[in-house]
């Protein structure tokens, strides 16, 4: 996890279902500050390691080394760019399935859209990371659905694309 710890980022309930996984070799990696951080790193559960805020540089780093990337946000958000990094990396996602989250995967078969806040469907989710062969084909997924879409050559032609039309557009208006 990468993000505030802050109650509309869903910390509270992946923390919850990661108590609930049946898996004992795996560990949850949180980095982020906000208003939850002293009320939950000082006494960690079991399998969890609060590390804090870390640099841009740091955060690609460990997500190098990292299984998958996990998104619990309660609340809609458009595209943030810590998805972005981590479909970069080759991270598979397990993403509340709203909003500009769910819509930046999708179903390409890099991510795992879970109800938002649904501490049954997150369990079941975060399960899914003990399966190596999905993690494998996620991940392969995930950094071509990052090469397709998301580089910045891709969001620059896009860019440029989107003024044609308006520009193109604009001209039809006038001429019409």
């Amino acid at each position: 996890f990468v993000g505030r710890l802050t109650e509309q980022k869903g910390i509270s309930v992946l923390i919850d279902a990661w108590r609930r996984v049946r898996t004992g070799h795996l560990e949850l990696v949180i980095v982020g500050e906000g208003s939850l951080y002293e009320g939950l790193a000082p006494d960690p559960p079991p399998r969890v390691r609060f590390i804090g805020q870390l640099p841009g540089d740091e955060v690609r780093v460990l997500m190098g080394s990292s299984r998958a990337l996990v998104f619990p946000s309660l609340s809609y958000e458009g595209q943030p760019m810590v998805l972005l990094e981590a479909l970069a990396s080759g991270l598979p996602l397990v993403v509340s399935n709203l909003g500009g989250v769910a819509e930046t995967a999708g179903d390409t078969g890099a991510a795992i859209g879970v109800p938002p806040g649904d501490l049954d469907a997150w369990t079941t989710a975060l399960e899914q990371l003990d399966d190596d062969q999905w993690v494998d084909a996620a991940g392969h997924t995930s950094r071509r659905l990052y090469e397709r879409r998301y580089t910045p050559e891709r969001a620059l032609e896009t860019l440029v694309s989107g003024y044609r039309e308006a520009i193109s557009r604009r001209r039809r208006r006038r001429l019409g």
